[in-house]
């Protein structure tokens, strides 16, 4: 969680995935679609900063997260549907690779 240490993750070639927050601010989604391009990482993109901490345990806003662990990663980009109706607003398709 947090730009620095997901962006670590990312360069180190650690991170799996990348978790977004829907209302993330332009600056910090268009800078890990830049990083997760260079490694070819899939970023899923969900409701909001307020939820994403939720979900992580975070008492605090989150607006990205890496998944380091290949298997967990894995298994949430195998089960994208259920998770898709917590994605993102007006139902447009919020998968990127």
């Amino acid at each position: 969680m947090g730009s620095a240490s997901v962006a670590r993750a990312v360069e180190s070639g650690r991170a799996k995935l990348l978790v977004v927050a829907g209302d993330a601010s332009e600056r910090t989604t268009s800078r890990f679609q830049r990083l997760a391009g260079r490694r070819f990482l899939e970023i899923i993109r969900v409701s909001d900063r307020e939820s994403l901490g939720r979900a992580l345990g975070s008492p605090r806003p989150v607006a990205i997260a890496a998944v380091t662990d290949e298997s967990f990663a894995s298994g949430l980009l195998k089960h994208r549907e259920v998770l898709r109706p917590l994605s993102g607003r007006g139902g447009e398709d919020q998968w990127q690779k």
